[in-house]
C-alpha cells in the first residue's frame, strides 16, 4: 500500500515536471516568430511579492550559468539601500537622476516603467535587446511590466516566486494591494515556492527545481 502511494506521488511529480518542460519548450507562436525575426534570445522574467527571493534566484542563475544567462539591469532613480551591497545594486540596476529618467521616458526609450514609493523603475529597450542578442536575459518585473515586454514581441518566460514562512517585512499597504491586484494579470510558466523556514535548505531546493525545469528547456548544447 505504501509503495503504491509513493509510486503515485512520484508519477505525479514526473508528470508535472514533463508538463512544465513541454510548456516552456512550446511558447506562443507569435513570440517565437518575433524571436527569430529579431534574432533575440528569450527573456526570463521573475515576478512575485516584495521580499519573496526574486533577486537571489536571479543572481544564482546568472552566476552558475554565466555562459547562457545575463541580468538585464533595470533603470532606476533610487539609490542604494542601506541593507544592500554596492555589488548587488550595480548587478541589478543602473541609476539615473529623476530628470534624466524623465528625458528617457519622454523619448520613449523604455519598454515599460513603474513607480514604487518615490522612485521610478524602467526597462530600457536598447539595453534589453543588447543582452538578448547574445544571451538569455534575466530580469525582475511586475506582471504589468511582463505584459508590456510581451507586447513588444519579445518571448518571455515568466517565473513566479512564492514565499513560504517569510520573515515579516514592513510593506506599505499601497504596495500590498498593488501586488495582489497585479497577481492575476499574467499566468506564470513556472511557479517556485521559496521556503524561508527550512534552515537555508528551502532556497537550495527551490533553485535546484528551477534549474531542472529551466536549463534543459532553454539551453541547448
Amino acid at each position: 500500500m505504501h509503495g503504491t502511494i509513493f509510486w503515485v506521488r512520484r508519477e505525479s511529480c514526473l508528470f508535472r515536471l514533463f508538463s512544465y518542460m513541454l510548456n516552456l519548450s512550446f511558447m506562443g507562436k507569435e513570440a517565437l516568430v518575433a524571436e527569430k525575426k529579431e534574432n533575440l534570445h528569450p527573456l526570463v522574467a521573475f515576478t512575485g511579492e516584495t521580499g519573496a527571493g526574486k533577486t537571489r534566484h536571479m543572481k544564482e542563475l546568472v552566476l552558475r550559468h554565466a555562459d547562457h544567462f545575463q541580468v538585464v539591469p533595470s533603470i532606476t532613480t533610487r539609490g542604494k539601500k542601506p541593507t544592500e551591497s554596492l555589488e548587488d545594486f550595480s548587478f541589478f540596476y543602473h541609476q539615473l537622476s529623476f530628470e534624466e529618467f524623465e528625458v528617457e521616458k519622454k523619448e520613449k526609450k523604455f519598454i515599460e516603467t513603474d513607480e514604487y514609493g518615490e522612485s521610478w523603475y524602467g526597462t530600457h529597450a536598447e539595453i534589453l535587446k543588447q543582452v538578448l542578442r547574445s544571451k538569455i536575459g534575466v530580469i525582475a518585473l511586475t506582471p504589468k511590466g511582463i505584459n508590456a515586454v510581451k507586447a513588444a514581441e519579445i518571448r518571455v518566460i515568466t517565473i513566479r516566486i512564492i514565499a513560504v514562512g517569510k520573515p515579516f517585512i514592513e510593506i506599505p499597504m499601497e504596495r500590498k494591494l498593488s501586488d495582489i491586484s497585479q497577481y492575476f494579470l499574467v499566468k506564470p510558466d513556472l511557479t517556485i515556492h521559496n521556503n524561508f523556514t527550512d534552515d537555508g535548505l528551502g532556497f537550495k531546493r527551490s533553485f535546484r527545481y528551477l534549474e531542472l525545469i529551466l536549463i534543459p528547456s532553454l539551453v541547448r548544447a
